[in-house]
């Protein structure tokens, strides 16, 4: 996937929860905190690796590849 392709929350939610190596998502940002967000507010989603995971840029990590 390219850098600048944008992915829908649910989406990316769904992607990284299929991902074998990522043991964990963290919301943080105004979306995390009831009442605080706008309709300019993004989601800063933060996917936490198991140990030893590959993180090199440009890693192509999505299920569906090979």
């Amino acid at each position: 996937m390219a850098a600048q392709e944008h992915l829908a929350y649910d989406a990316f939610v769904e992607l990284a929860s299929a991902d074998p190596v990522a043991v964990g998502l963290v919301l943080k940002g105004s979306r995390a905190h009831e009442g605080v967000t706008t309709e300019h507010s993004d989601h800063d989603l933060y996917v936490v690796l198991a140990d030893g995971a590959a993180t090199e840029p440009g890693a192509d990590r999505r299920p569906d590849r090979s």
